[in-house]
Order: C-alpha cells, then sequence, then structure tokens
C-alpha cells in the first residue's frame, strides 16, 4: 500500500516539506486498532549543523526502512515533514510494545540525532488533520504547477501582474456577501456569470496584482478560500497574463 504525495506547507510558520500516503485515507479500519501514533524525529548528530548533508540524506532512507522493518506488519508509515535540518517519520501501530525496539535501535545510531514519542490517537487525527492535504494545500500545489508552467514559457515571474481567482458560489446572495468581504481585503471585483446547469451555478472573478510567486499567491489563494468557505462557494482556479523575460 502506497500512494505518496508531496508538497510544500508550512509547520510553526517555517517553510517545510510534506510527504503523505493517500492510500490510508478513510482505510484505518480496515487494518485494525492502528490507533498508536509514533513519530521519529531525526536531526544532524551535530548541534551545530543547520541542513542535512548528502550523507544524511542517504542515512534518513536507511532509518525510515529499518523503523518500518522493526515494526513490520504492525506498522504503517503515513508520511513525513522536512524542514530545514529536522525530519520527522510518522508510523502508525497496533502494538505500542513495539516502541522498545525503535527506541533501542534510535539509541543506537550514532550518525543521527534520532528520538521516537509515542502518542495516542483513535481517530488518526495527525495524519488527516497535519499529513493529509486539504483544499487549501492542494491549491498551494496548483499554484506551484502553474508558477513551473510560466517559468518554463519563460516568464519574468518577479514581475506584478493581474491574478485572476476564479469562484463559484451556490446561490446569489452568498456570492455578493462574499464579494463584499473581497473587496473590503483590497481585492478587486471582476466578472460574474450563471450557468445553471453547474454545481455552483454562480461564478465571480477576483483580482489582485503580485507577482507570479509562491508566497504571495498562496496567501491571496488561502485567503479566498477561507472566505468562500463561510459563503458556500470554491475557489475553482487560478490564472495570470503572462509577462516575457527580456534580456
Amino acid at each position: 500500500m502506497s500512494n505518496l504525495f508531496s508538497y510544500n506547507w508550512y509547520l510553526k510558520e517555517a517553510p517545510a516539506s510534506f510527504q503523505v500516503d493517500l492510500e490510508y485515507a478513510g482505510k484505518f479500519d480496515l487494518l485494525g486498532d492502528f490507533t498508536t501514533l509514533l513519530y521519529i524525529t531525526c536531526l544532524p548528530a551535530d548541534p551545530e549543523q543547520t541542513a542535512f548533508g548528502r550523507r544524511e540524506q542517504s542515512l534518513l532512507v536507511k532509518v525510515q526502512k529499518r523503523i518500518s522493518q522493526l515494526l513490520g506488519d504492525a506498522g504503517a508509515f503515513v508520511g513525513s515533514i522536512d524542514l530545514q535540518a529536522q525530519r520527522i517519520l510518522y508510523y502508525y501501530t497496533n502494538d505500542a510494545k513495539r516502541l522498545l525496539s525503535i527506541n533501542a535501535y534510535c539509541g543506537k545510531e550514532g550518525r543521527l540525532a534520532l528520538t521516537c514519542t509515542r502518542a495516542n490517537e483513535p481517530n488518526q487525527q495527525t495524519y488527516y488533520q497535519l499529513l493529509y492535504p486539504d483544499g487549501v494545500k492542494l491549491q498551494g500545489v496548483e499554484n506551484a504547477r502553474l508558477i513551473s508552467a510560466m517559468k518554463q514559457r519563460g516568464d519574468l515571474l518577479s514581475a506584478h501582474r493581474r491574478i485572476n481567482l476564479h469562484l463559484r458560489f451556490y446561490g446569489a446572495p452568498d456570492m455578493q456577501r462574499f464579494a463584499d468581504l473581497a473587496r473590503e481585503e483590497g481585492f478587486a471585483i471582476g466578472n460574474m456569470d450563471f450557468i445553471p446547469e453547474r454545481e455552483y451555478p454562480h461564478g465571480l472573478t477576483v483580482h489582485c496584482l503580485l507577482p507570479l510567486e509562491w508566497e504571495p499567491l498562496t496567501a491571496a489563494t488561502t485567503e479566498l478560500i477561507a472566505l468562500s468557505a463561510g459563503c458556500q462557494g470554491i475557489l475553482e482556479y487560478v490564472d495570470c497574463a503572462f509577462v516575457e523575460k527580456r534580456f
């Protein structure tokens, strides 16, 4: 069982790279009592080191494999989070006694600083609330794809341009309430449309002026998703004008 999905987001406001096995969504009950979370924090052995080197990167792969071997059928690797000089590996198990052998392994591994922590999670909340990507995080992935595609075309990403954010709503009153809120937050209101056969028949485009860079774009989409969610709406997609590099 493996369907690993990677994305960039934040952990306690610090930029981080997430990896999650999507195959476990909605399937923990089929595995049995996998309600004990084990998370292994991996740091460089030298506390002054600010990033993992090539050697440590290779060791991290071996650590993940070894922890999986120690858990065997009693464990499931569900994801990881990477910060600048830290990797956290997440597993669920139905046999908390396996923690003893894992702690012993972590204590013997002198090339990395490893610690294992246990938590009781009857609802696998770390998987669903921290690792599994919600709509906001998935839009961050779409933002990265848009930026990558425009960069390949030769776009001057740092140039400010009008970003178009296309949203849809169940009802006209909800759309109008959203428009008022978005205007208060500094977004410009653009065109509206009505397509009765759509699940969300009312469409609205809002605009903002930004460089085509991940952090400011994702801040804008995150804000609009939150605003639209309170108005029975969704962010459908984002597009923008192409700004050609001139050498």
